[in-house]
């Protein structure tokens, strides 16, 4: 998740260096959403980002539904066990 925020950063910072803003969005559809207002030259200069926070945004939610899925089959006390330990071993991983 540390990737995926640092890229929504450097883009919203690049974007703001250029003159333009960015619209206040939540991070899973913010790729779609800047491409739709940033300007072509920059839209094709940073296409390539947007690209991989989509695809970061992508891999987030399926691990989301993994842990989920874990919860569910584990009861209550295992469920808050699971999705502690998942979440911290992506954590120290560092991947979504």
């Amino acid at each position: 998740m540390r990737l995926r925020t640092a890229a929504v950063n450097a883009v919203r910072g690049l974007t703001k260096s250029c003159g333009y803003r960015m619209p206040a969005s939540a991070t899973t559809c913010f790729a779609q959403r800047s491409l739709a207002v940033m300007p072509p030259g920059l839209a094709h200069a940073l296409g390539p980002v947007l690209q991989q926070i989509d695809e970061l945004s992508q891999r987030v939610a399926k691990c989301s539904l993994s842990v989920g899925a874990l919860a569910v089959g584990a009861g209550a006390f295992g469920a808050a066990a699971i999705g502690a330990v998942a979440i911290g071993a992506l954590a120290l991983r560092g991947t979504p």
